[in-house]
C-alpha cells in the first residue's frame, strides 16, 4: 500500500468513527451496531480500492539515460591510447639501446588495441542499413589500388589484378575502404612470402558483383563458416584480434551484400558479393 493509499484509508475511517460516535450502540441493538460497522468497513474498503484504481499513484519520473553512440565510447578509448603512444615515443629518446625492444613490444600492443577497438565499435553499431551511393566499383578500385600494390611490392607479394566490365554497384565508400583494408591485412599477414595476391572483379551471377581477393596460404585452424564470428582466428600464430573478418562480413551486410569464404587448391578466397543497380544480367 502506498503512502497515498495509506492516508485515504486513515481519512476514511476516521469519517466512519465520527459517525458511530454521534449514534452509540444501545442494549437491545447491539448487534445491528456491530453489522452496519462491518458494511461500512466493507464499504470504505470498496471505495478505497476503486479510488486506487481510478487515480493511480504515479511513479516517480526516471531521468533518461545519456544517449551516447559508439562513436563518442570510441573517442573516449582512443585518447588515452594516444596519449600513451606519445609517451611511448617520448621514452625512445631517453631510453638506452636495451630497452628498445621492450618499447617496440609496448608500441605493437598499443596498435593491437587501438585496432581491436576499432573493431568492436563497428561490430556494436548492430545490422541495420547504412546509407550508400551508387558507385563505380572498378574505377574506385582503380585509385585505391596502388596503395595496397605499394605495400605488396614492400612485403615481398605479387599483385595481380583482373578487371571485367561490371555494372555499378551500391555502396559506402568509408565502409568500403575498411573492407577491403581488413581483406589485404588478412592476406599479408597469413599469405605464403614471394606467392601472388590476385585481386579480381567480375559479375557473380545476375543479381551480384563479386570483387575476390585471393592468396596461397595454408588452410584455416577452423570451419570457413566460423571465420566471420567475433574473436575466431583462422590461424593459431598468435596475432589478430579474430575481428578482422567478423568487421567485413558486418559492413557488407550493412550495404545490403554478404561475404563468401572459400579455401580451394592451397588459396583462401575472401569473396564480397554487391548487389547491382542496373537490371540483372545473364549468369555466366
Amino acid at each position: 500500500m502506498t503512502r497515498r493509499e495509506r492516508s485515504r484509508a486513515i481519512i476514511l475511517l476516521l469519517i466512519a468513527g465520527v459517525g458511530y460516535a454521534l449514534w452509540p450502540p444501545r442494549p437491545h441493538s447491539w448487534w445491528l451496531w456491530l453489522l452496519t460497522w462491518m458494511g461500512v468497513l466493507g464499504a470504505s474498503l470498496v471505495v478505497l480500492w476503486r479510488w486506487g484504481k481510478s487515480e493511480p499513484d504515479p511513479s516517480p519520473p526516471r531521468l533518461p539515460a545519456r544517449d551516447r553512440t559508439q562513436q563518442e565510447w570510441a573517442h573516449e578509448i582512443r585518447t588515452p591510447l594516444m596519449h600513451v603512444q606519445l609517451y611511448v615515443q617520448q621514452l625512445r629518446r631517453a631510453a638506452p639501446a636495451g630497452q628498445m625492444e621492450a618499447l617496440d613490444g609496448l608500441e605493437a600492443e598499443l596498435t593491437r588495441i587501438s585496432q581491436m577497438m576499432e573493431s568492436m565499435s563497428v561490430l556494436s553499431q548492430g545490422s541495420g542499413r547504412t546509407a550508400t551511393e551508387v558507385l563505380d566499383l572498378q574505377a574506385w578500385l582503380d585509385e585505391s589500388l596502388p596503395l595496397y600494390r605499394e605495400a605488396a611490392d614492400t612485403l615481398g607479394f605479387a599483385l595481380q589484378v583482373m578487371m571485367e566490365a561490371v555494372s555499378p554497384v551500391r555502396a559506402n565508400v568509408r565502409d568500403l575502404r575498411q573492407v577491403l583494408s581488413n581483406g589485404f591485412s588478412n592476406a599479408f599477414r597469413y599469405g605464403d612470402p614471394d606467392t601472388a595476391i590476385t585481386v579480381r572483379l567480375a559479375p557473380d551471377g545476375p543479381l551480384w558483383v563479386a570483387l575476390t581477393v585471393t592468396n596461397a596460404s595454408g588452410p584455416p585452424a577452423v570451419p570457413l563458416r566460423d571465420l566471420t564470428q567475433p574473436f575466431v582466428r583462422g590461424h593459431e600464430d598468435g596475432f589478430g584480434t579474430g575481428l578482422g573478418l567478423s568487421v567485413v562480413s558486418r559492413l557488407m551486410e550493412s550495404m545490403g551484400g554478404r561475404v563468401v569464404c572459400r579455401y580451394l587448391d592451397g588459396c583462401f578466397q575472401l569473396q564480397l558479393l554487391f548487389p547491382r543497380v542496373t537490371a540483372p544480367v545473364a549468369a555466366d
